[in-house]
């Protein structure tokens, strides 16, 4: 009995003793600020720490989106190593060394889904702003089948007490209610009157509502539009953000659109809009699919998306590719347009994209994740090394 009771009281001691290292940490960072939403959260990292550093904050950062890294005060990845699955505890070790290296400010980009781990995360990190990116359907498997559900399972991190930045727009209402209960000031920003300048001077192609909350925090930090819009531009981008590379080959080119991160459908709808219908590229169009198995519901969703994606090919690959078909055609697509792709190397994907063109110039909308071939096919469009994911 006696050893058992040294065993219990050493076990508390040891959390005792982490629990009061960790809040010693996280007051050492005066600015703490919690990145959630549907779309855009590791893009809207970047930039407002980006936008901070420019105006003199000392800032660090965490994106856990395409690539999981953590980004230094001069702006620099340094790749997170992980021996496990992802867990929310690694938040700790984060805040640990952002602190130990004096960062003024850490923010942080939500990685938890289910909305008890949401408030676990919350809790962990006792942000002083809270950003809610956008709501939108996805995910339903865990957040619920409609955008009431999603709006409230996301204001699991909105801060007690603190400030929530969020977007105009579909689950605006509830926020402010959820907001309101936790005593938090609340910021909505309405990017329909937003110039277009706003997304100017970019290497990338970036959403004017991302940037727009961006610079709001960074404007309650203290840090001023033209400073922090300086620094966003700077910014080299997430590897996930989206981009048009061109390839030839056989006197055939290709302009690869790398909308892969975009996940939900209404965001690759978005996407698919604004670079293809409304871009002034030209060419025989072919819309390529990555899938994944652990995304059942997300592979249903894109089966059904692609009658709404006019396009001359589709190609599927992944290791839900068969989801994807079955449901397409089952929505209406003509089975002669869809192809799977069973190949193992992106060289493959790559020479059947070519060999499918009939012009001289291709237009390849690529979509749905970057998981397993994903970055890999990305990379036979950029000329770089494939990131190898944690």
């Amino acid at each position: 009995m006696l050893t058992l009771i040294v065993i219990v009281l050493s076990i508390v001691a040891v959390l005792a003793a982490e629990s009061f290292w960790h809040r010693r940490s996280r007051n050492k960072i005066p600015i703490r600020v919690h990145v959630n939403g549907i779309r855009g959260k590791s893009s809207v990292v970047r930039l407002i720490a980006a936008g901070l550093r420019e105006g003199g904050v000392r800032t660090w950062a965490k994106v856990t989106g395409t690539l999981p890294n953590l980004v230094d005060e001069r702006g620099l990845d340094i790749p997170i190593a992980r021996g496990a699955s992802p867990s929310i505890i690694e938040q700790r070790a984060v805040i640990a060394e952002a602190a130990a290296a004096g960062a003024e400010a850490l923010i942080v980009e939500c990685m938890a889904l289910e909305p008890a781990f949401q408030r676990a995360e919350e809790s962990l990190l006792k942000p002083t702003i809270g950003v809610i990116t956008n709501v939108r359907l996805d995910h339903e498997e865990v957040f619920g089948s409609s955008l009431l559900d999603i709006a409230l399972a996301l204001s699991n991190t909105i801060p007690y007490r603190g400030v929530l930045i969020t977007t105009s727009g579909e689950g605006a209402a509830v926020l402010r209610e959820a907001a309101g209960r936790r005593r938090a000031s609340l910021i909505v920003v309405d990017t329909d009157d937003l110039p277009d300048s706003l997304v100017e001077g970019f290497s990338y192609i970036e959403h004017k509502e991302n940037v727009a909350v961006a610079l709001a925090v960074c404007q309650q930090v203290g840090v001023g539009e033209e400073i922090a819009l300086r620094g966003m531009r700077s910014c080299p981008g997430d590897p996930g953000a989206l981009r048009i590379h061109s390839l030839s080959s056989g006197g055939k080119s290709l302009h690869f659109i790398n909308a892969m991160a975009a996940n939900d459908p209404q965001s690759t709808l978005l996407l698919f809009q604004r670079t293809v219908v409304e871009g002034d590229l030209r060419g025989s169009l072919l819309v390529l699919v990555n899938t994944r198995k652990d995304r059942p519901l997300r592979s249903r969703q894109l089966g059904r998306l692609l009658i709404r994606l006019p396009a001359d090919r589709y190609f599927i690959m992944g290791d839900d590719s068969s989801a994807v078909v079955q449901e397409a055609i089952r929505a209406g697509a003509s089975s002669q347009a869809l192809e799977k792709l069973e190949v193992k190397l992106a060289q493959e994907v790559v020479s059947r994209l070519f060999s499918a063109t009939e012009k001289d110039t291709g237009i390849v909308f690529a979509m749905g994740n970057t998981a397993g071939l994903g970055l890999e096919v990305a990379a036979q469009f950029t000329g770089a090394a494939t990131p190898q994911m944690a």
